[in-house]
């Protein structure tokens, strides 16, 4: 039978990542593709046809698969948070340790992130191409200039979905979550002890440098 036929063909491949799963899928969609096709029947593929469809029918089954991990999450251990990319998580991370990594060759400031350095540097050359048409003022980049004009447009995009309170900026809304989840990311590396903020960390530091 046509079964037989296909678990005797898949016995042979050694392919290095292929599961009992795949060959599960591979078989239901070689039915669906040809319904006709019966054990009781005459009519048969040829083994060039087969192999084909089982080929194009595993990297059907393996896109699904990268579908599946493409919404695994990453989660701090620290305070739990999840994340969409390892890359994001590592990130993230530096919140915790106060790691910067990437630092302004001009006045050696540091910044967990190469973005933000690309928008210190706009600092030092003083290039601001982004303008507003209301108030003439300028900015580094584009979403400044977003954010800006929201102070003329009165828009509040960001709402907290405990109090209902708007805000203008992202930044503002997770600084404000922290108060309802109780999250202080901000640790003196000194004392371990934790701030909802980074200015209420740096002013605590000062504490320690004294003694």
């Amino acid at each position: 039978s046509l079964l037989i036929v296909l678990q005797n063909l898949l016995g042979k491949f050694k392919v290095k990542y292929l599961r009992r799963e795949s060959i599960i899928i591979s078989l239901k969609l070689m039915k669906a593709s040809y319904p006709m096709m019966d054990p009781g029947t005459t009519a048969s593929l040829t083994l060039s046809q087969t192999r084909t469809q089982i080929n194009f029918n595993l990297k059907r089954s393996s896109i699904i698969k990268m579908k599946v991990h493409t919404t695994e999450k990453y989660e701090c251990s620290q305070c739990l948070k999840d994340f969409s990319s390892k890359n994001k998580l590592e990130t993230h991370i530096r919140i915790h340790t106060g790691e910067k990594p990437y630092h302004c060759s001009v006045c050696k400031k540091k910044y967990r992130q190469s973005s933000a350095l690309k928008i210190h540097m706009a600092d030092h050359t003083g290039r601001k191409p982004f303008q507003c048409t209301k108030c003439i003022k300028s900015f580094a980049r584009r979403n400044y200039l977003e954010i800006h004009m929201r102070s003329h447009t009165g828009e509040r995009p960001y709402q907290c979905i405990d109090c209902l309170k708007d805000f203008k900026q992202k930044l503002h809304l997770t600084r404000h979550e922290r108060i309802h989840t109780g999250e202080k990311p901000y640790q003196c590396s000194e004392c371990l002890k934790n701030f909802l903020r980074k200015s209420q960390l740096e002013r605590h530091v000062v504490i320690h440098a004294k003694t």
